[in-house]
């Protein structure tokens, strides 16, 4: 009968961890989900803030939505931020900030990375490194081979 009685004690217990486990998991991924969320929202505000000409507020946003956004599975939104903040950069005047985020959007895969690597093109444009910028646009050929402008990057490199 004691056997069975700490049987049945070992099993409530048991019970009890895997409902505290399934809890924190659900309290976990809520977390997650509010963070992804919140780091979304403060993209959207980014970028919204850079088209208005608020490049002060479009910083401050897009370091929001970095710091939401650096989890695992997020590398497309992460890929637009890194994006934004180039372009932020670029209109501060700050070619050289502006190129490393640009690289570092056109290393990640998704979406964005021809317009990454155009961007890239064009800031090493703006520094004289020619042999920099056609490289990239060589890049973005390979890329985006049926890019619309692609004609146009054909032109700008001689690569017909």
């Amino acid at each position: 009968m004691l056997a069975l009685q700490r049987q049945r004690g070992w099993i409530g217990a048991g019970i009890v961890g895997l409902v505290c486990l399934v809890l924190v998991g659900v309290g976990l991924s809520a977390y997650w989900a509010e963070k992804q969320r919140k780091g979304l929202r403060e993209l959207e505000d980014g970028v919204a803030a850079l088209q208005t000409g608020d490049v002060d507020r479009a910083a401050a946003q897009l370091t929001l939505a970095e710091h939401h956004l650096q989890a695992e599975g997020n590398e497309y939104l992460m890929q637009l931020v890194r994006l934004n903040q180039g372009y932020v950069a670029e209109r501060q005047g700050d070619l050289s900030r502006a190129q490393q985020y640009y690289e570092a959007s056109a290393d990640m895969d998704g979406p964005a990375k021809s317009e990454a690597l155009l961007a890239t093109a064009h800031v090493l444009t703006l520094t004289k490194d020619d042999t920099g910028s056609v490289a990239m646009y060589k890049k973005f050929l390979e890329q985006a081979p049926e890019s619309p402008v692609s004609e146009l990057v054909r032109q700008k490199v001689g690569d017909k």
